[in-house]
């Protein structure tokens, strides 16, 4: 007879909480395999490996929406296109972060550079949209 094992059991091979394994339960992602007498949720290896892929894809970005559509979905191509843009999304995010970063080692320069390194900037607001800044916002 294969190993089954309670929610706590399987969120604890999971590194999550039993309260997530019950989430995803009632979201519909991940159904025990059989109830104890008690009316406890019972696991198997196989809900074991499917905990793993929910949370990797959630890790990836995906909404639990997507996932669950990735579950239910027989076809491969689905999930692969859908894995496709989701690694497009990231990349884009990506790039904007870099730009970010960017953006405020720059105007860390700017600051440096009118010898205000405490800098007062006043148009920090300014920040993620612009390119470069003027070295009055430091002063």
């Amino acid at each position: 007879m294969e190993e089954r094992y309670t929610a706590g059991e399987l969120a604890g091979l999971a590194g999550v909480s039993a309260r997530t394994v019950r989430f995803y339960d009632k979201k519909g992602l991940l159904k025990p395999v059989a109830y104890t007498d008690g009316g406890y949720r019972l696991y198997d290896n196989r809900s074991v490996l499917q905990l793993q892929k929910i949370r990797l894809l959630q890790y990836a970005g995906l909404s639990l929406e997507q996932i669950g559509h990735m579950m239910t979905s027989q076809g491969g191509d689905s999930v692969t296109e859908l894995l496709w843009q989701q690694k497009l999304l990231l990349e884009q995010k990506r790039n904007q972060v870099n730009q970010v970063i960017t953006s405020l080692e720059d105007a860390l320069f700017a600051c440096k550079k009118a010898g205000n390194e405490r800098g007062r900037m006043s148009g920090l607001l300014c920040i993620a949209p612009c390119k470069s800044f003027p070295i009055e916002i430091c002063r």
